[in-house]
């Protein structure tokens, strides 16, 4: 039954990350951090469903013609501004896929937009590979300071829990600032 339980374990955090994108790494890691699946296959499984994930959005934004993806509801609000980011992406795309890792709300956009401008496959697969092991280390690593200062200082678990949840709160906050940041200053309205 452990078996199952684990194997029930990875394949909710595959589909929950192929969804819900690196938001569900915090959680992942967290059940990570307890146990219920090695940080190992969690970076194993968060390469792949990511990989999935965004090389879907990458393609249909390289096959489908733009022209038919203005008519989406996202792409009919910020025509304009993905038209324009054209230049940008083809210069920096890469590096703003590294970057969209680290920004709630960025990362669909961002495979869309490599697939406009059609960034090469072969740079676009081992750029976001990078970003997302890069990310999931920082979250891990962040786990990890935790962990050792509760050592030290002998908190109890739930104190640990509270100070963990604090931590990614004040993460997803500062991450949808930036967000908003990038927003205003390279698609300004």
């Amino acid at each position: 039954m452990n078996l199952i339980y684990r194997f029930a374990w990875e394949i909710a955090i595959t589909i929950g990350i192929m969804i819900g994108g690196e938001g569900i790494l915090i959680p992942a890691v967290y059940f990570s951090f307890l146990g219920y699946i090695s940080f190992s296959k969690l970076i194993i499984l968060a390469i792949i469903a990511n990989l999935i994930a965004d090389t879907a959005w990458y393609a249909a934004g390289r096959f489908i013609p733009f022209e038919k993806l203005k008519y989406t509801k996202i792409a009919k609000k910020y025509a304009k501004e993905i038209e324009n980011a054209g230049d940008t992406i083809k210069s920096h795309g890469l590096y703003f896929l590294f970057i969209s890792k680290f920004v709630v709300g960025t990362r669909t956009v961002m495979q869309l937009l490599c697939g406009i401008n059609k960034i090469p496959v072969i740079r676009y697969a081992i750029v976001n590979s990078l970003g997302i092991v890069a990310y999931v280390g920082l979250l891990y690593g962040i786990s990890l300071l935790f962990r050792k200062g509760l050592a030290q200082f002998k908190l109890s678990i739930s104190i640990f829990e509270s100070l963990f949840a604090f931590i990614f709160i004040i993460l997803i906050i500062i991450s949808i600032w930036l967000g908003k940041k990038a927003k205003e200053r390279w698609f300004p309205s």
